[in-house]
């Protein structure tokens, strides 16, 4: 069995991260680069959220994202 740390580093924060790259992109229009630069990571990286190739083991929902507010 793999210690909660380990499972939210490997799947709850590439969701996260690949909904705020979706977010910045689709609703702010961000360019993948600039989007990149923000979050601190490669515009290849960027790329790779985008497909859903990275953080797209779990999904996030409507009700999941208000719990920040």
């Amino acid at each position: 069995m793999k210690p909660p740390c380990e499972i939210v580093a490997r799947y709850v924060l590439p969701a996260i991260r690949a909904l705020i790259a979706r977010r910045l992109i689709e609703k702010h229009g961000y360019t993948q680069l600039k989007a990149a630069k923000t979050l601190g990571m490669t515009q290849s990286a960027m790329s790779r959220y985008m497909a859903l190739e990275c953080g797209g083991k779990i999904k996030i929902t409507k009700e999941m994202g208000k719990l920040n507010r």
